[in-house]
This record gives C-alpha cells, structure tokens and sequence, in this order.
C-alpha cells in the first residue's frame, strides 16, 4: 500500500530575511560567524532550486516550451467531420447502459422538479453506432474538423505525480459540501469559485459568497483561498501542457476586459491557519498583485517558493457526479476546459460527449479535456440511485467556465454604465451556465 505524501500548497509572499541579507552582504567583509551562515545559507538555497526544478517537471507544473511542442506532438491526432444532426440529439439526458437507463427512468418522468417551469427533457439511451468516434478511458487525443481546426483536447494523466494529485482531489471535495449547488435541476452537485456580484455594501466585485454551512470569517476565508489555490495549480498545469490556442484565448479574455483573476479578494493582511495531515498551511493575500501570486508548496520537509505565478481565470466550478443534457453554451472565451480528478475505477457512466461530431469521451482519473461550449455538449447519467444521498460511484472535478453575464456586467460596470446593483441583478449565480440553447431554456406550461 502507497501513502500519499503530504501536500500542502498556499499563496504566500512572506520575505526571507536571509536571502535579502545574502543579495548585499559582502563576503569578505563579513564577520566570520555571518560568513559561514551565509555559506551554508547559498549552498543549502541551490539544493532547494534543484529540489524545485525536480518538483515542477515531476509534476508538469512547468515544462519548457520545446518540451510542451515535443508532447503535443506525441499525442494521436484525429480528424473528424461534423454530423448533419447531433448525436446524442440536443435536449436528451443520456444513458450509457440499460441499467442507468431504468434506475434513473421514474426520476426524470415523474419526480419532483427543482424548477417546475423546465419542462421534462427526454432521458434516451445511448446508441453507440450512431457514434462517429469513441474516445477509450486511456487514450489522449486531439481532435479537429476538416479544415484542421482544433475542436477538442483530451489529456489523460493530466498531472504525473500522485501525491500532488491527491491533493487537489481532497481539496476539491471538501469545498463541495460547504457551498451551494447552483444546477438543481442536473443531477449530482456543482459550486461556483470565483467572483461573481458581492455584497451591496462594497462597491466592487466580490469573491462569491455561496458558502451554506455556519464558520467564522477566518475559516471563510481560508476555503475561499484553497478554493484559489487549487484553481491556480490547475491553470499552470494548463499551461505547461494545453495547445497554446486554448491558454490564449483565456488569457486574452482576462486582458480584453480588465477583468480580475482567482485571488480570492485581492491583497490584504487576512491570515488563516489550520491542520491538515498533521501539517500547518499558512495562507496569506499579501503576495496578490496584477494577477500574479507567490505559491508556497510544503511536501514532507520540503517549502518551495514560486514567485509571480500567474492565478487562474476569475471563475470556474466544481462538480461531483455531475451530469447535463445535450446543449450548447456561450462564453466571454471560446474554449472551457475541464479536468476530472478522480473517479471510481471500472464504472461506467458520466461519460462527455460532443454531439456536433457524435464523439463520447470516456471518463478516467485524472483525465483534462478542452472544448468549445457553443458546439452540442453534454455529460451522461452516473451510476448511481438518484435517491442515494451516498452512492458508490463518485465523479469528482473542476472546470473553467464563465459566465457571459459576469463579462458583461464587468464592463459596463466599470465603464460606469450601470451601478452596483444594477450589475448586481445582471450576475446572478444560477445564470453561470444558462446561455445555452432555448430547449435548455425555462418555459411556461
């Protein structure tokens, strides 16, 4: 049996004094004491930077960019044509297997709706002839059209080191019971991270305030930051291994529009402790600035520092045995990007599908897909009894994706063009994923 070494990761910029003192102080004017601290001091800094780099290229959380175009073309390409008519059609809630079919069959005809103006979308099972290309649960792909445009990115093993995997997963599942679902009406469980409109009492945008259970504001706090940090080491390990057309398109949303990204709040002198595994994680706002932040990563005995780290994009979810019907989105950016962190092994169900080209991809542990929201998409029915509040199977993972609300109620807010709370009722949380298609759409009976 493996143990997982422990992984405690924050955003941090506490200075060292050492370090300052070593940039100046000449050697040889230097008392004898200070000169053999400051020997020991460098020799033990370059065993830290060697220990970093070994960090960040075990974990892929920087690669160089020679390394990146060398893996990118490693990775099988498939060229695909689009279908006359989606399949699975739009509307349709899929299941994969008769089994998922008849457990989740009474649920979706006759249960009790969580908005009884959606009208009741048909549940169909799937037809796997009618797809144009199965994508198998361990196998990366890059898919594109015929004119050789990029239509979908699928990565399996997405981040290489166990130890820092099981961290974001353990992360990501403890923020799912703390916040509030914004998707009631799709199966399983997702929360917004992220800014979204604050309170009416500040005049700015505020980091979401979707937490449900009673805590003290520094707890608040503290979840808010994991929340952030475990969204900014996702994002680096987007960049160092995504096609650079999808990791522009985010970065040229954030920078068309001003817009700020994950740092929980900005700057401030806020601290907030607490235990994990034995463990202490110190987080602190201090280092927040034009987007870039200081990680500080403890594994074992090991601290390591990143400075000017880029956060992520300003919002994004995190789901848990998750499910949509077949539709179609669109948002202030063209790709979303998705990364499942774990999933109970051998099961079926929960599978994505681009139904523009009839592809399914299979889901897996640690599995990263990139795709474009406007084109027909959906994820099918889990294996579970929608009646269990504890099931067996269990789908875990976070997405980046934002609303077109939000990007525009940001810039007509800070062009002056609307207040506060004007923008406020133009950003509501359950809209994060409403600009889909009309059969998505609520309607009156």
């Amino acid at each position: 049996m493996v143990t997982a070494m422990c992984y405690s990761i924050s955003i941090d910029s506490a200075s060292d004094p050492m370090r300052l003192v070593s940039t100046w102080a000449p050697s040889n004017d230097c008392p004898e004491n200070l000169r053999s601290a400051l020997s020991t001091y460098r020799i033990n800094e370059k065993i830290k930077r060697a220990a970093r780099t070994q960090f960040l290229f075990r974990t892929r959380l920087y690669i160089s960019p020679g390394t990146k175009h060398s893996n990118l073309g490693k990775i099988k390409c498939i060229t695909i044509r689009k279908l006359k008519e989606s399949y699975p059609p739009r509307g349709a809630i899929i299941a994969d297997s008769r089994t998922i079919y008849n457990t989740w069959y009474p649920h979706f005809a006759f249960g009790k709706q969580a908005d009884s103006r959606m009208k009741r979308l048909p549940l169909a099972m799937l037809d796997t002839n009618q797809l144009q290309l199965d994508v198998k649960d361990d196998e990366s792909v890059i898919i594109q059209d015929e004119d050789g445009k990029l239509v979908a990115f699928v990565m399996r093993n997405f981040c290489p080191d166990p130890n820092l995997l099981h961290w974001a997963t353990e992360q990501a599942a403890g923020q799912i019971p703390l916040r509030r679902n914004i998707r009631k009406e799709d199966t399983g469980k997702l929360v917004l991270m992220g800014y979204s409109a604050g309170a009416r009492s500040k005049g700015q945008f505020d980091w979401v305030r979707n937490i449900t259970k009673k805590m003290t504001e520094e707890k608040r706090h503290a979840s808010n930051a994991d929340g952030s940090v475990l969204f900014a080491v996702a994002w680096q390990l987007i960049k160092s291994q995504f096609p650079e057309e999808i990791v522009d398109d985010f970065n040229d949303f954030v920078k068309s529009i001003g817009i700020r990204r994950m740092d929980w709040g900005g700057a401030g002198d806020k601290e907030a402790t607490k235990q994990e595994d034995g463990a202490s994680v110190t987080l602190m706002q201090s280092s927040i600035a034009d987007g870039e932040g200081t990680i500080k990563v403890e594994v074992g005995n090991d601290e390591f520092e990143f400075r000017n780290v880029e956060l992520a994009p300003p919002a994004g979810v995190i789901g848990q045995n998750y499910s949509r019907a077949i539709h179609r989105e669109h948002h202030p950016h063209k790709w979303a990007v998705s990364w499942t962190l774990y999933r109970t092994p051998k099961s079926i169900g929960s599978d994505f599908f681009l139904a523009d080209k009839g592809i399914r991809i299979r889901q897996a542990s640690n599995t990263a897909i990139g795709w474009s929201p406007p084109l027909d998409h959906g994820t099918s029915l889990p294996d579970c009894d929608p009646t269990d509040a504890d099931p067996v199977f269990r789908q875990l993972g976070v997405a980046f994706v934002t609303s077109n609300r939000l990007a525009g109620a940001w810039r007509k807010y800070q062009l002056g063009l609307i207040s506060r709370e004007e923008a406020e009722k133009e950003v509501a949380e359950h809209d994060l994923i409403s600009d889909g298609d009309a059969d998505m759409a609520p309607t009156k009976r």
